[in-house]
């Protein structure tokens, strides 16, 4: 374990997720959305979660957890092997540099 990430699994491991985001009680008094967002995929054996917890300050921080989450989930599946050889700083180094590119070149829909 290199890298703080969980060890990769064998091919008898079956791979269940489940994740759920819950409004607070703050939020529901000002009628305010859950600004939180967990995402995940799964291919085969692999499998990435993400979870991201809005800023509840900023307008629209449900939609922008929304995208970080799965733009985090969709690099890191595409990248998944490779990442578990990688030195922690290097990874951080990558990880970083992908997200905000893609961020950057992406087109998101706010809905």
């Amino acid at each position: 374990m290199k890298n703080g990430l969980c060890k990769k699994a064998g091919d008898d491991m079956h791979i269940k997720i489940a994740s759920s985001c819950v409004r607070g009680i703050a939020h529901k008094a000002l009628d305010m959305p859950c600004q939180d967002y967990v995402a995940s995929m799964q291919e085969g054996q692999r499998a990435v979660i993400a979870l991201a917890d809005g800023a509840g300050s900023r307008m629209f921080s449900q939609i922008g957890a929304r995208i970080a989450t799965q733009t985090v989930c969709k690099i890191c599946m595409e990248a998944f092997d490779s990442l578990f050889e990688m030195q922690e700083e290097v990874l951080a180094h990558y990880l970083s540099e992908k997200i905000q590119n893609e961020l950057h070149n992406g087109t998101y829909s706010l809905s």
